[in-house]
């Protein structure tokens, strides 16, 4: 995964820089869920990120940066139209952005309109996680960002490994369990992921794009391949 984290992000610079002397410069959107500052790159003494952190390095570090709701799918909306969450009606994760706003224009919009192709792989609007990536869906999506889409399939929490449950109490839709799985990246949902993105950057390489990539282990339950944990162990 590491590996493929690395790709991604080099052949994107490789893009942008590239694509620099143009009037269209290409764009990478990351995002991920459940996440806070709890990265080494802002000193948490614990979690090691270090991909992130390089990343950081070579950009923007925001230090005052809040999140419009605390509700994965109005936050997304809110993310996704520029609006606040009151202004565009969504104000949790039932319904969509446009079944509250049928003629809103999309940040990944805004982009096809004006010459950009536009890619999405896995998650940018609110999906029911895990279920969806287990299933290979995205039933609230907004087809009108998107010229291309790719929907994740793969075993979540059900890959084969070691697994710990980290919320036995809880047996909703967010319990937490963890997998130590068998395989590599590429049989997970973040492996296979940022193979797509690359490939959407390797096809779309000379002509201006906007590719919005949801890594998603971060949340509820997952499995990530054994050499991870490795990692965070040594």
């Amino acid at each position: 995964m590491k590996n493929l984290i690395q790709l991604l992000i080099f052949l994107c610079a490789g893009f942008f820089f590239a694509s620099a002397q143009k009037s269209k410069p290409n764009v990478l959107f990351l995002i991920s869920d459940d996440l806070n500052t709890a990265l080494s790159g802002f000193g948490h003494p614990q979690c090691k990120t270090p991909e992130l952190d390089k990343l950081a390095s070579r950009g923007i570090r925001f230090e005052n940066m809040h999140c419009q709701y605390p509700v994965c799918g109005a936050s997304r909306a809110s993310l996704m139209s520029g609006l606040y969450p009151y202004t565009n009606g969504t104000l949790g994760n039932a319904g969509t952005l446009r079944g509250n706003m049928p003629d809103v224009v999309t940040m990944s919009q805004m982009f096809r309109n004006n010459g950009y192709q536009v890619g999405r792989v896995s998650k940018i609007y609110h999906m029911g996680i895990p279920p969806e990536i287990i299933a290979g869906t995205a039933t609230r999506d907004d087809p009108h960002s998107w010229d291309e889409a790719v929907n994740i399939k793969a075993p979540e929490q059900h890959a084969p490994g070691v697994s710990t449950h980290w919320s036995p109490k809880d047996k909703g839709s967010q319990t937490f369990e963890g997998v130590e799985a068998e395989g590599g990246d590429l049989v997970h949902a973040d492996g296979m992921a940022a193979n797509h993105a690359i490939d959407f950057l390797k096809r779309n390489k000379d002509k201006p794009f906007f590719s919005g990539l949801r890594l998603c282990s971060s949340t509820c339950s997952a499995g990530s391949s054994c050499k991870i944990f490795r990692s965070l162990r040594s």
